[in-house]
């Protein structure tokens, strides 16, 4: 191999990682943005759910409680695996 060969396929490789780089930022940013939509539809149904069960004036059934609860806890963890995205 050429010194030639060498530096076009070590330029190759150097665009293919870069462009790798640009992708995941992108996918971060686009995450980033998901999971900021989920935490207001999240909040929008607990709104919902507080309404409803007031007007009908019963407890929450402890399926959903529960069930909301753990959507609840996936999207702070998200949040949190989101914000240590400049991999300190």
């Amino acid at each position: 191999m050429t010194i030639e060969e060498f530096e076009g396929q070590y330029r190759a490789a150097i665009d293919d990682a870069l462009n790798q780089m640009q992708t995941v930022v992108l996918l971060l940013a686009q995450a980033e943005t998901k999971t900021v939509e989920l935490g207001n539809s999240l909040q929008n149904l607990r709104t919902m759910m507080d309404d409803y069960f007031a007007q009908q004036q019963i407890d929450r059934p402890t399926a959903i409680v529960e069930e909301f609860s753990q959507l609840c806890t996936a999207e702070r963890e998200l949040r949190q695996i989101l914000s240590r995205r400049s991999f300190n």
